[in-house]
This record gives structure tokens, sequence and C-alpha cells, in this order.
């Protein structure tokens, strides 16, 4: 795992805190983070409290996709970013950064952010979505919006599915950035990877032409990748992986409503492909 260092910024409107040592996972990497993690979450977990190999790879890797989302910010409402391995011209990998709709421009951490990957995988597309947690005063409005809510009004039999008022809150703001953005610029890159555009990148998530997609985040980040992964695997009835790091009762209220409908994936296949620095396009 790299070294990761903390600072605090002597510009106020920068980012509260950044990692910039932690780096983007390679392809190979990834595919065989969604691997492992679709066996944990399919009940195969370890007797002992001895790590084993495959929950220290999902350790490490999610820990580093959740850093995404405090390191990649642009401080821009939105940015696509093409990102191809090293030695190659192709584009492999798309980085996609949301603000929340509440941003203000000028700003770099005032609102929810969150950082996306679209992977080209073997057989398909992958999905990353990596969620920030709390780091400015937005972020801690929305934690102490304590009270339960319905999370799925508009559909018949999930009355009782509730949450944190203020994680979902949060969450949708993200999802109506993401309403707005607009695929027209990776287009034509999905389309060589025989992925069908959406007109937004919210409907592109709900039509669920993903082959995997895995939510994580820390904290406030933790809690939107489960109401997240759980929205999806609702909606799209494919299964969601999440990885889960964030406030207990969340841990209670929702994930245990996730089991019901996210069940992990168990055919993710390993890009055997040599490992590769992902660099930017």
């Amino acid at each position: 795992m790299p070294d990761l260092w903390w600072r605090k910024p002597k510009n106020k409107t920068r980012t509260l805190y950044t990692c910039q040592n932690v780096t983007i996972p390679s392809i190979p990497e990834t595919e065989d983070f969604a691997t492992k993690l679709s066996d944990l979450h399919a009940g195969h977990h370890p007797t002992t409290l001895i790590m084993t190999n495959r929950e220290a790879v999902v350790l490490q890797t999610s820990f580093r996709l959740a850093m995404m989302a405090y390191g990649r910010n642009s401080g821009k409402s939105l940015l696509f970013r093409g990102i191809r391995l090293k030695n190659s011209h192709d584009v492999s990998m798309i980085e996609v950064q949301f603000k929340s709709s509440r941003h203000r421009r000028g700003n770099m951490d005032d609102t929810g952010h969150a950082v996306a990957y679209l992977i080209k995988v073997e057989g398909g597309l992958g999905v990353v979505l990596s969620y920030k947690g709390s780091t400015n005063t937005a972020d801690w409005k929305a934690n102490f919006k304590t009270f339960s809510i319905e999370m799925f009004p508009d559909l018949p039999g999930k009355e009782d599915v509730k949450v944190h008022k203020g994680f979902l809150e949060h969450k949708e703001r993200l999802d109506k950035r993401m309403s707005k953005a607009e695929m027209l610029p990776i287009a034509s890159i999905l389309s060589t990877w025989g992925v069908t555009p959406s007109k937004n990148f919210r409907d592109f998530l709900l039509s669920g032409q993903w082959k995997w997609c895995i939510c994580v985040g820390h904290s406030l980040g933790g809690a939107m990748s489960a109401i997240s992964a759980l929205e999806l695997s609702v909606r799209t009835g494919k299964p969601v992986c999440q990885v889960l790091h964030l406030p207990r009762k969340v841990e209670i209220d929702v994930a245990k409503r996730h089991a019901c409908y996210a069940k992990s994936r168990s055919d993710n296949s390993v890009n055997r492909e040599p490992s590769a620095v992902p660099e930017p396009v």
C-alpha cells in the first residue's frame, strides 16, 4: 500500500485534506478486488481472526478506492478524464468527478463529492463509485439530520426500507449532478468498449449495462455508498458489491436491508494482462 500523507491547506478554499500519494488501482488490481469482494459478499467469510490474502486485498484496495474521493478533486462541478495504461494509446479507464448540486464555483470543498471510475474489463464494463466523507459544513449538517425517511416511496412493497434523512439527501444532491452529466464527451470511447451511452451518467448507472458495480466510501461517504448500492440493486435488479466504512447506525439499518437485495456476483473474471500504472490522457 502506498504511503499516505495528510496536510491542512493554507488556502481555506482548497480541500480540507489531501492524500495525493494514493494511486489509482490498475485494471488487474480492480478486477481482482471485485472477484475477492464478491466471494466475501457471497458468504465465504473467514472462520478465524487471521487475515488471509483475500481479505488483505479487499482491505487494501477498498481503502485506496475510498481515498479517491478525497484526493481526486479538481474543484469543478463535473469533470470527465480519460486514463490509459502505461505504453498504451487507448483509453481503458474513465474518471468522472461530481460535486453536489449545491456546489459554488471556486470552492474546492464546500459540498458532497464523489468520484466514479468506468473500467474496460473482459466481457464488459466495471464501475466503481467512491464517496467522500465529512470535510465541510454541508457534510456535517447532513450528519446531524438523524431521523429516518422512506428510501423508495415510489416503489410498492418497499415502504419499510428507511434510511438516515441527511445521508439520503446528501447523496440525492450528487445524483442530481449525475443526472445533469451528459455522456456525450465519452460516448465515442464507450462505443469502442461495446457500451451504448445513455443520455446522462445517472441514467447509465440505472440502465445496468455494467458487468459489475462496486460502491465504496469512508464515514459519511460509506453511508452514501451503502445507500447507493442498495438503490442500484433494487432499481436494476442486478447485484452490487459494497464496502462499508460507515457509521455503525447505518451499518445496522441499511446493510441488513442491502443483504436482501444486493447479493454479490460470483462470475467476475480476473484480467490477466500485465499490471500497469494508469496515466492521465
